[in-house]
């Protein structure tokens, strides 16, 4: 009887989290609309949004935004620079700074951002994840599309990681691009499927541990310190230990 209503349990929470991941999806899709070229503040500072670019005011930017004094003096890439707010506002406070982006809109986005606010250690790139990115980084940025789900359209391609084929393609060349104790920064959210990212890193040999988190709303969103096992070990976190509650 106890088991029986143990798998209750489990099969509504499982429906309950579904439920969310829709709405939040929903939310997502019903909200980016077509919008003009328009100026929007970010952190204090005015930044450029063209149209069909993710926008630099989302919760997941802010997140990582607010830890950005943790980039002073790095080497720094970021996988996926949308409108450019990390690199316009951070790039200064880094020895370098790559920014990517597979779409051709933001990567023009993030130039001029970068130009007006004279943000000269920015260098920015049209590449597919890490494809034709080159040397090494201290830091690895990734605020990337974690809701579970195939991207219908190019706007959906900024919240759907395609079923984790995009993390996948991410963590399996990351290594190649990482300086000796280089570290990796990740996005996530309690909406989205936790439990495969979880599977993701340990699939890829990776320790992590959360470092910051907002609540919003009916979502937490995360950010996670991730490195490789094998060249700098987060102490009690990794493939056989699981997630660390800081």
């Amino acid at each position: 009887m106890a088991l029986n209503r143990q798998a209750m349990r489990q099969h509504w929470q499982r429906r309950s989290e579904l439920l969310r991941r829709q709405l939040v999806v929903f939310w997502l899709r019903a909200t980016d609309r077509p919008h003009p070229a328009q100026v929007v503040m970010v952190d204090g500072q005015p930044l450029l949004h063209l149209p069909k670019v993710f926008s630099p005011q989302s919760f997941t930017t802010a997140l990582v935004l607010r830890n950005r004094q943790r980039l002073q003096g790095q080497r720094v890439l970021e996988v996926g620079c949308g409108a450019g707010a990390l690199a316009t506002l951070a790039g200064p406070l880094t020895r370098t700074f790559v920014a990517t982006d597979i779409s051709p809109e933001a990567v023009h986005n993030t130039r001029l951002n970068a130009q007006w606010h004279g943000a000269s250690q920015v260098t920015v790139l049209q590449a597919d994840v890490l494809s034709g990115v080159a040397g090494t980084f201290d830091l690895v940025v990734f605020n990337a599309p974690f809701f579970p789900g195939r991207a219908r359209n190019e706007a959906d391609r900024k919240w759907l990681g395609d079923d984790g084929r995009v993390l996948t393609a991410f963590l399996g060349d990351v290594r190649r691009v990482l300086a000796q104790g280089g570290k990796i920064w990740l996005t996530h959210s309690d909406v989205a499927d936790e439990t495969a990212f979880f599977a993701l890193l340990r699939q890829h040999d990776m320790n992590w541990r959360q470092i910051d988190a907002r609540d919003i709303w009916i979502e937490t969103f995360k950010l996670y310190e991730v490195v490789p096992a094998d060249s700098h070990p987060i102490p009690g976190v990794g493939p056989s230990q699981g997630m660390n509650s800081t």
